[in-house]
């Protein structure tokens, strides 16, 4: 799959928390209706390409603008988190290959394939920098942002 995105409007400023429904209502309908649905990056248009091949996610993505951040968030059982609390681990294993476990034995490794880095929240321990690193772990999930610090086109897998 391949998605372009382009700026459909500015930022708006403060929203309140209706306004803030609003726009979810208004950008849902879009997307279901085929439209682009309301996208505010400041550089654009940029793309995204995922494709699956077996187990492995791969995602591409290409124009971006200096400093673009994604974020995938992962959720490896829900069930276990939920009913038993069991909280995910997260452990850098190198400069470019990051996992996220649980203690059942479930695993997603994330791989760097150029251009781009991991943010320092994601590479935070609660030693090193507890606010960074709690910032992305949830209960029952937990994020791992890539970031692109030249922008331009960049690359990542996801081994499921």
């Amino acid at each position: 799959m391949r998605w372009t995105y382009e700026r459909t409007a500015p930022p708006p400023g403060t929203l309140s928390l209706g306004e803030f429904r609003a726009l979810l209502e208004e950008d849902r309908r879009a997307k279901q209706a085929g439209e682009p649905g309301i996208v505010w990056h400041g550089h654009a248009p940029f793309a995204k390409r995922i494709r699956l091949t077996g187990g492995t996610l791969h995602v591409a993505y290409e124009d971006t603008a200096p400093g673009h951040v994604v974020a995938n968030e992962f959720c490896l059982d829900l069930w276990r988190g939920v009913m038993y609390g069991e909280r995910l681990t997260r452990e850098a294993m190198d400069d470019a290959t990051f996992a996220v476990a649980n203690p059942s034995g479930g695993r997603t490794v994330v791989r760097l394939d150029g251009g781009c880095s991991f943010t320092p929240a994601t590479l935070a321990t609660l030693d090193s920098d507890p606010a960074g690193h709690l910032r992305l772990h949830r209960a029952v999930t937990d994020c791992v942002e890539i970031v692109a610090p030249d922008g331009g086109d960049f690359a990542y897998r996801i081994d499921l």
